[in-house]
C-alpha cells in the first residue's frame, strides 16, 4: 500500500526533478538501468512508472521505460545500501523488488511483469476489415482458438457462423447461404486456395495460430472475387513478430505443429515458419490394428510467412503446402455391390508460392500478386473406378487504388487464373445433386486420359462513394472469359450502407454471379461439353447495431436473403447429335434452384469476462430439376441452425467455455425396397428403387461441447493446457444409414461418441 501511495504522489514531482537534474551540468549518474518486458511472452513495455524508494517509503527517483522496455534512473554516486523498486502500469501487476547498490556502481535489471489477465496475450491484430460487403463476421484473437469442439482451430469458427449449414460427420466443407460446397471457397491473401479443411478430420489447412483474422462473406461479395456463386471465406494471415525470436510447441490427441517466428532485421521485417503432423494414423493402427488401414487418416500442412519493406513499398511471401491421404484394404465386399472390393483409398495434396507487393503513394496505392502452386488428387474404389489428377496452377492480380476526393475512391483490376492439368478417369459419370448414384457394379464404366489448358481472365472496376457521411454506396461490374466457353460474362453489383443512428446501419445488395461448370459436368468424355456456366442472383438486406451504447462490445447483426440459382447441371436422359454420332447427352443445364431466409448474430466482441454469440439462421433452399418438375429440397437444406458459444475467463488464468449446437436433419432419400426390387442376376446385385429426391428427413442433430484451458505463467514462457470435449453428453447423432443387401432393412450410421482431447502448448 505504501509503494502504492508514493507511485500515485510522486508520478509528477519525481518526473519533473528527474527531468531538472538531466538538465544540470551535475547530475548524479546513472545507477539502475534495465529492461521491462510482459511476464510469460517477454514483450517489452514502454510507459511503465519505474520508482525508486528509500527504506523510509521516499521517492528517491522515478522515470518511465520507452518503446523498447528500456530505463534509466540517475541517483546520488555515494548511495548504497537497500532500495525498493517499484514498477506499476496499468492492466499489470504492481511489481515490488529489493534491490542492494554499492556505492559508485551501476546496477542492470531486467524486470518481467504479470498481466492481471492472460486470457488476450495471443492478439496480433494490427487492422480492423473496411467495411465493404454488406454482409461481413470477422473474428481475431485467441477467443476462436478456444471454442469447444474445434480442437484449438480457430478456421473452424467459420462453421459455427449465421448461414453455414453443418456438414455430415463436421467435415468442413464450406456449405453457405444453401449453395453446394463446390460453389463457395477460401481465399488466403486474395488468391484462392485448394483445400480449406484437412479431409476426413476436419482441421483446416492454414495453422490458425499464424491467423490475423478470417471474414465470412455468405453472399454478395465484392467485384475482387469472382468464378464462385455461394460465399466465401477469405483468411488474412498475420505477420511474424518483430521484437525478437519466438517459439510455439503445441501437442494434443490428434496433431503437433512447432512454429518459429522473428526479426528478419533488427525489428525491420519479420519471417514465421509453421509445421504440422496428425497421428490419428499412429493411433488407429495401435487401437485397431485389424481395421484394413494401410494408411489411417493422416495429413500434415506447413506455412512459411516473410514480409520486408522494400522501395517505399511492401514485398511478402507466403508458402503454404498440405498433404492428406487414407488408404485401406477391403477383403470383403459389401452385399449391396459386389466391386467394392480392394483396395480403397484418397490423396489430396498442394503447395503454393504467393508473391505480393504493394506501395502507396499520396492518392494511389498499387498492388500485384502472383500466386503459382501444384496440386494432386487420387482416389480408388476397389474394383469399381480410379480418378488421378495433377494440377500446375498460377493466378495474377494487378489492382490500382485512386482516391479521386475524401468522398469517392475508385479500384481497378486485372485478375488471371490459368491452369494445366493431367487427368486419367476410369469410373461411370457421378449422379448430380438430389440424385441417387446406383451400384457402381451396375454402371458403365468411362476411360478418360486428357491433358491440357485452361484460362480464366476477368476485369474488374469498384467505387466507393459516400455522397453524404451517412450513406455509402459501392458499385461495381466485374467482367470474366471462361475458357471454352463463349461470350463475355457481364456481373453488375451494387452495396450499400445507410447510418440511422450512431452505432446503427441499413444495408442492402443486389449482384450477378458466374461460375465454370464443375468437372466432370462438361467434360466431353463424361459429360456435356455445351453445359452452361451456373448462374446466381444475390440479393440481401439487414440491419447492424450496437444496441447499448455504453457496451459497445455488444453487437447485432440480422439479415434477410434471397438467391436465385440458373443453369445448374442436372442428369438427362436424352440423346444429341456430337461429331456426327448420336451421343447420351449425360447432363443438361436446365435445373434452377433458390434459397431465401434470414440470419440473426448476437456477439459480445469484449474479452474482459464473458466472450461468445448467439447464431442462428432460418433458411429454405430448393431445387428444380427440370421445366414442369416440383421442387425439392436441396441436399444441404437446414431450416433451423442454431448455435449458442460462451466462455468465461476465470481467476488464476482458467478458462471455461461450452458450445450448443442444433440443426435440422438434411433431406434422405430412402432407398427402402417397396412393392418391386430389382435383382440383378449376372452381377448378383439387388438395385434399389429410390424414393422421391430428398422426400424424408435425418434426425435432428444436437450435440454440447466443452472446453477447460489453463495457462502457467513463468518469466521467460507460457504453458497452456487444456481439455476439448466434443459431445460430451455422447447424443448419438444420425449422419447416415447402412442398407441390407436387398434394401428391406437399414441401420443409422451414427456420428462420433463422446470423444475428449488433452492438449499442452508452450509459447516463448
Amino acid at each position: 500500500m505504501r509503494a502504492s501511495i508514493a507511485v500515485l504522489i510522486c508520478l509528477a514531482p519525481c518526473a519533473w526533478a528527474q527531468k531538472t537534474a538531466s538538465k544540470s551540468p551535475h547530475a548524479p549518474p546513472v545507477r539502475l538501468e534495465g529492461r521491462v518486458a510482459e511476464r510469460g511472452t517477454r514483450t517489452p513495455l514502454s510507459d511503465v512508472a519505474v520508482i525508486v524508494l528509500d527504506g523510509a517509503g521516499s521517492a528517491l527517483a522515478q522515470t518511465h521505460s520507452d518503446e523498447s522496455g528500456g530505463f534509466a534512473l540517475r541517483l546520488p554516486a555515494s548511495l548504497a545500501g537497500a532500495v525498493t523498486v517499484v514498477l506499476a502500469a496499468p492492466g499489470y501487476r504492481t511489481l515490488e523488488i529489493k534491490e542492494t547498490l554499492r556505492a559508485r556502481e551501476k546496477l542492470t535489471v531486467d524486470y518481467a511483469l504479470r498481466r492481471n489477465s492472460y486470457a488476450r496475450y495471443e492478439s496480433t491484430v494490427r487492422s480492423q476489415p473496411a467495411r465493404v460487403e454488406v454482409s461481413r463476421v470477422s473474428l481475431t484473437g485467441d477467443e476462436v482458438r478456444r471454442i469447444p469442439g474445434t480442437h484449438g482451430d480457430a478456421l473452424q469458427a467459420v462453421l459455427n457462423l449465421p448461414s453455414v449449414a453443418r456438414s455430415p460427420f463436421d467435415l468442413g466443407q464450406l456449405v453457405i447461404r444453401g449453395s453446394a460446397p463446390g460453389e463457395s471457397g477460401a481465399f488466403l491473401n486474395g488468391m484462392q486456395i485448394p483445400q480449406a479443411f484437412h479431409f476426413a478430420l476436419g482441421t483446416s489447412t492454414f495453422n490458425s495460430y499464424l491467423l490475423e483474422r478470417f471474414d465470412l462473406i455468405p453472399s454478395n461479395f465484392s467485384v475482387r472475387y469472382g468464378r464462385l456463386t455461394g460465399g466465401i471465406v477469405d483468411i488474412v494471415p498475420r505477420e511474424g513478430k518483430r521484437d525478437r525470436f519466438h517459439g510455439d510447441i503445441k501437442i494434443d490427441l490428434f496433431d503437433a505443429h512447432l512454429i518459429v517466428e522473428g526479426p528478419v532485421t533488427k525489428k525491420k521485417g519479420s519471417f514465421a515458419l509453421s509445421i504440422r503432423r496428425s497421428y490419428a494414423d499412429a493411433i488407429l493402427g495401435a487401437v485397431l490394428p485389424n481395421s484394413g488401414f494401410t494408411v489411417a487418416p493422416r495429413y500434415y500442412d506447413y506455412q512459411g510467412l516473410f514480409d520486408y519493406p522494400l522501395g517505399g513499398g511492401h514485398f511478402k511471401l507466403i508458402l503454404f503446402g498440405s498433404d492428406d491421404e487414407l488408404a485401406l484394404v477391403n477383403k470383403t465386399a459389401p452385399d449391396t455391390d459386389p466391386s467394392l472390393v480392394g483396395q480403397f483409398g484418397t490423396r489430396m495434396w498442394f503447395h503454393t508460392l504467393t508473391a505480393s507487393y504493394s506501395k502507396k503513394w499520396k492518392n494511389l496505392e498499387l498492388s500485384a500478386t502472383l500466386h503459382a502452386g501444384v496440386q494432386h488428387q487420387d482416389a480408388t474404389l476397389g474394383l469399381a473406378a480410379r480418378f488421378n489428377l495433377d494440377v500446375v496452377e498460377t493466378d495474377a492480380r494487378l489492382e490500382a487504388h485512386w482516391r479521386y476526393s475524401k468522398k469517392l475512391k475508385m479500384t481497378y483490376g486485372l485478375d488471371v487464373q490459368t491452369d494445366y492439368f493431367w487427368v486419367n478417369v476410369n469410373a461411370p459419370s457421378p449422379a448430380t445433386e438430389g440424385q441417387t448414384q446406383p451400384p457402381i457394379a451396375l454402371e458403365q464404366k468411362k476411360l478418360l486420359s486428357n491433358k491440357g489448358y485452361e484460362g480464366y481472365p476477368a476485369v474488374y472496376v469498384e467505387a466507393d462513394w459516400k455522397p453524404t457521411d451517412r450513406l455509402e454506396l459501392i458499385p461495381g461490374v466485374r467482367v470474366d472469359w471462361f475458357n471454352d466457353k463463349p461470350g463475355t460474362y457481364v456481373q453488375p453489383r451494387l452495396m450499400a450502407r445507410y447510418r440511422v443512428a450512431h452505432e446503427t446501419w441499413l444495408k442492402a445488395g443486389a449482384g450477378l454471379f458466374y461460375m465454370p461448370p464443375q468437372a466432370p459436368y462438361d467434360n466431353p468424355v463424361l459429360g456435356n461439353p455445351a453445359v452452361r456456366p451456373e448462374q446466381a442472383i444475390h440479393l440481401t438486406v439487414g440491419i447492424e447495431t450496437r444496441p447499448i451504447r455504453k457496451f459497445r462490445a455488444l453487437s447485432l447483426e440480422v439479415n434477410a436473403f434471397y438467391k436465385d440459382l440458373r443453369d445448374l447441371a442436372v442428369d438427362s436422359s436424352d440423346y444429341t447429335l456430337r461429331g456426327g454420332m448420336v451421343k447420351p447427352l449425360v447432363y443438361s443445364d436446365e435445373g434452377i434452384g433458390r434459397a431465401y431466409g434470414a440470419d440473426f448474430l448476437l456477439k459480445n466482441d469484449s474479452s474482459k469476462y464473458v466472450y461468445g454469440w448467439i447464431a442462428y439462421t432460418i433458411m429454405k433452399s430448393e431445387r428444380q430439376d427440370h421445366p414442369g418438375q416440383p421442387w425439392r429440397p436441396f441436399e444441404y437444406d437446414q431450416t433451423h441452425i442454431l448455435t449458442l458459444i460462451v466462455g468465461y475467463h476465470l481467476p488464476y488464468d482458467f478458462d471455461v467455455g461450452v458450445r450448443f449446437r442444433y440443426a435440422t436433419g438434411n433431406p434422405d432419400t430412402s432407398l427402402l425396397a417397396g412393392a418391386l426390387t430389382v435383382f440383378d442376376a449376372d452381377r448378383d446385385t439387388y438395385y434399389p428403387q429410390p424414393g422421391a429426391p430428398y422426400a424424408t428427413r435425418m434426425p435432428d442433430f444436437v450435440q454440447l461441447d466443452l472446453r477447460i484451458d489453463k495457462r502457467f505463467v513463468f518469466k521467460t514462457w507460457i504453458l497452456g493446457a487444456y481439455i476439448d470435449i466434443s459431445n460430451i453428453t455422447n447424443q448419438p447423432n444420425v449422419e447416415g444409414w447402412a442398407y441390407a443387401y436387398d434394401y428391406t432393412l437399414r441401420a443409422a450410421v451414427h456420428g462420433l461418441p463422446i470423444l475428449p482431447s488433452l492438449g499442452l502448448r508452450a509459447s516463448f
